[in-house]
């Protein structure tokens, strides 16, 4: 299984708030927080948003492992609140969990495939 997040969440789980020309100012400040910049100068905005991914990944694995030891507490709530909230309405209303963690629309099949690959002389 492998988790995908969309960017609005990723944004709100990295306690980015600002809009427009000055989020990617924000996203690149965010992304250093985490990357020493003399070793990694002049990142573009693509490359923050994978470092910030990736510490995502960190975050969710670290809780799945057992060991959330040093996940922020934002993001600690985020995934793993189990409580329930009741979204949409009329008919359409339904219960879901709050923690992303719990929620399956999260969630995508991760299926092993063998390719054979042909090398030519």
């Amino acid at each position: 299984m492998g988790m995908l997040t969309n960017a609005s969440t990723l944004r709100s789980l990295m306690g980015l708030t600002k809009k427009g020309a000055s989020n990617k100012v924000e996203n690149v400040e965010k992304a250093y927080s985490y990357l020493d910049q003399g070793k990694y100068p002049n990142l573009d905005t693509d490359a923050c948003d994978a470092v910030l991914m990736a510490m995502m990944a960190r975050y969710s694995a670290a809780i799945l492992l057992g060991h959330p030891e040093g996940v922020p507490q934002r993001f600690l709530i985020a995934m793993c609140n189990a409580t329930e909230e009741v979204v949409g309405k009329g008919r359409n209303a339904r219960t879901r969990i709050k923690g992303i963690l719990h929620r399956r629309e999260y969630w995508v099949r991760y299926e092993r495939r063998n390719y054979d690959v042909l090398l030519a002389k």
